[in-house]
This record gives structure tokens, C-alpha cells and sequence, in this order.
């Protein structure tokens, strides 16, 4: 998602239950889009209004999807969302956290989880959400990952883990961009070997 000229927004979530609202969470954010210019009927300018404001307050984003899922979703039904926003030459990173997993940060061969983040989305009509913010040096990895791959399963019904994860995350040191991705999700069907996946494996 282009959120300004010089801004690039990014975002991995998860459904409870893997219950999708009936659209993923790419789709949700389009929909919420679509909601946001109806109530307004200025299409293009509060559209970009939006947006623009969502670079410059990623909590105010945070609320307005978690008032969306509210009202529309179901009772005991909840989403997690980590939403980035980078900026064009630069490492400094801004994003919500929203019940997900930490991401990781990947410095010099040494991998440190961020800081918990908010609440999940859809659980409380007025919930608030914090910003976090993090910047990455040349050489440094920030990762995203979903729940399917730390829980992914092997035919013994044994899971991938936190621990399996950390030690395929300290192998990517020094690797380029594009193999970074590659050398996590092999680990993992490496593991799982010819067990059915029961859950989808993201990662940014």
C-alpha cells in the first residue's frame, strides 16, 4: 500500500479461528478504505486525507480498523495486524502492533525481539494504539512472521517454535534480501517434511 509519495505501507494479520471476515486482511484494509471515502463522499481527497494521516499517526489508523472490525465482525471473533510504514532512503521504520507476534530485529549475527505491542483489533470499540518505531542500520533484517510458521507441525505433531525459528533467523545474517525469506521457509519444510500444513506461513 502506497500511503504517500515517499512512504510505503506494509502489513501482516490474522484472523481467530482463521476466521477472514470473509476477505483477508490486504482485502479488509481496501474495504475500510471504501467505508472511509462513502462517509465522507469526497472519494480522492479523503481517501489521501486518510492515508496521509495514517503516516502521521499510525494509533489513529490503528483505532479506525479496530472500529470497523468492531461493528462489522462477529462476538469472541478478533484479528492481530502489524502495520509498517517506511520511508523511501531511510531505515527509520514506524509500526502498529496489534496483538501480533514481536517482530525481529537482526543486528550484526544477534536477533532481539521488539517490544510487545497493543491490544488485538475488534475486541473493544475504544481501544487504543501505540506506535512503535525502529531504525535499521545497512546489513540489519527486520522480520514479520505469522503464527502458522512457529506453529507449523511435523508428522509427530511436534511444532516448529520459537527456538527453531530464532536459530533459522541467526543463519540469515549476511545473506541478501532475497534469500533471507527462502532460508526461513525451508527450515520450515524441512521440518514439517510431507506433514500437511495446518495454518498459512507469512513473513516480511
Amino acid at each position: 500500500l502506497v500511503t504517500a509519495p515517499d512512504h510505503l505501507g506494509a502489513e501482516i494479520g490474522q484472523a481467530a479461528m482463521h476466521w477472514r471476515f470473509g476477505l483477508n486482511i490486504a482485502q479488509r484494509m481496501d474495504a475500510i478504505m471504501c467505508q472511509l471515502q462513502m462517509a465522507h463522499g469526497m472519494v480522492g481527497v479523503v481517501v489521501r486525507q486518510r492515508l496521509d494521516r495514517c503516516v502521521e499517526e499510525i494509533g489513529a489508523f490503528g483505532r479506525a480498523v479496530n472500529h470497523i472490525l468492531y461493528r462489522d465482525g462477529l462476538p469472541a471473533r478478533f484479528a492481530s495486524l502489524v502495520y509498517l510504514v517506511l520511508t523511501a532512503d531511510s531505515g527509520h521504520v514506524r509500526l502498529l502492533n496489534a496483538g501480533h507476534m514481536p517482530p525481529f530485529v537482526v543486528r550484526g549475527g544477534r536477533v532481539a525481539p521488539l517490544g510487545i505491542g497493543s491490544m488485538v483489533l475488534g475486541i473493544m470499540p475504544d481501544a487504543t494504539f501505540s506506535e512503535q518505531q525502529v531504525d535499521l542500520n545497512a546489513g540489519d533484517t527486520l522480520l514479520v512472521y505469522s503464527d502458522g510458521v512457529t506453529e507449523a507441525m511435523n508428522d509427530v505433531d511436534d511444532f516448529f517454535g520459537d527456538d527453531r525459528l530464532l536459530a533459522a533467523v541467526q543463519q540469515t545474517a549476511g545473506l541478501p534480501v532475497g534469500e533471507i525469506g527462502s532460508h526461513i521457509l525451508n527450515a520450515v519444510s524441512a521440518f514439517i517434511e510431507d506433514a500437511v500444513p495446518n495454518d498459512d506461513v507469512s513473513l516480511i
